[in-house]
């Protein structure tokens, strides 16, 4: 081996291109190879800074492996590499990590090169306290699955960092609202670093009625407060949860399975009291 080869792993601009650094333009400008999750966005931001194309391959979550393989092999000829996710850090909710760690196991070189990052901004625009937190991504894309989820995490006690795309923000939202307390603290980041970035903040309650008001495009950062006060050791009578809950537009359906795991009461129960809160109003 005449030189010795490396993977850079590279933060790209979440949204504003002037977040580039110039330690990231050297080493896009040098690399024998970029491994980009998208070839198309790669080139893109290559083009606009006026870097010539080196060779360019996919690697996404679906061929992650088999590039993990290719990659390394090409890194133990002498090959530099930049690996690179269509914004952000490789790894972190983005393909990378799987390649990270058969760098490690072949005991090759690597270094990362930092830069923008949607939970590091989330979070310091929250107000929220970030001294532990938990960064949990994406949540499972089914609504009962996400549910489980979200009940699973509810008892942390640590402010937890969601990420959600523009088309499932909604149903989300509605999850979020039936699983915590309604006076938890939510901070909602918008097309960070962007031209149109917003920060809203609010309450758990209030979070349906705000969402509405915000444009549904872009990425989402969600940021909740979750102190280990707001958890079901102190809940409130059921009646009240109930009346919180169907003001925040949770179905009876939703809150009578999602209320019963914490109640001495059966789910038809909870049901029967929605209807009745329902009908008197």
């Amino acid at each position: 081996m005449s030189e010795e080869g490396c993977l850079y792993i590279c933060a790209t601009p979440i949204g504003n291109i002037a977040d580039v650094s110039s330690r990231l333009v050297e080493v896009l400008s040098s690399v024998d190879l970029i491994a980009a999750e998208d070839t198309r966005v790669a080139r893109m931001l290559l083009s606009h800074l006026q870097i010539k194309f080196p060779e360019i391959i996919s690697c996404f979550e679906g061929n992650e492996v088999k590039r993990s393989h290719e990659i390394c092999d090409l890194i133990e000829t002498g090959k530099k590499i930049a690996l690179i996710s269509d914004a952000g850090t490789p790894a972190i909710s983005d393909p990378g990590y799987i390649i990270v760690r058969e760098i490690i196991n072949r005991g090759l070189k690597y270094a990362v090169i930092p830069g923008p990052s949607a939970l590091t901004a989330a979070l310091c625009g929250s107000g929220l306290d970030s001294s532990h937190f938990h960064f949990e991504g994406f949540l499972p894309p089914k609504s009962g699955e996400r549910q489980k989820r979200l009940k699973q995490i509810s008892g942390i006690g640590e402010t937890i960092v969601l990420y959600e795309s523009p088309h499932r923000i909604e149903k989300t939202v509605t999850d979020i609202v039936s699983v915590f307390h309604p006076d938890t603290k939510i901070t909602i980041g918008r097309e960070l670093t962007k031209l149109y970035e917003e920060f809203i903040h609010c309450k758990c309650s209030e979070l349906n009625y705000t969402l509405s008001g915000i444009t549904k495009k872009g990425e989402f950062v969600i940021i909740i407060e979750n102190k280990q006060q707001q958890t079901q050791n102190i809940l409130p009578p059921l009646n009240n949860q109930v009346i919180k809950f169907l003001e925040s537009g949770v179905s009876p359906k939703t809150i009578s399975s999602l209320l019963v795991d914490f109640y001495d009461v059966s789910k038809r129960e909870i049901y029967q009291k929605c209807l009745e809160f329902i009908k008197e109003n």
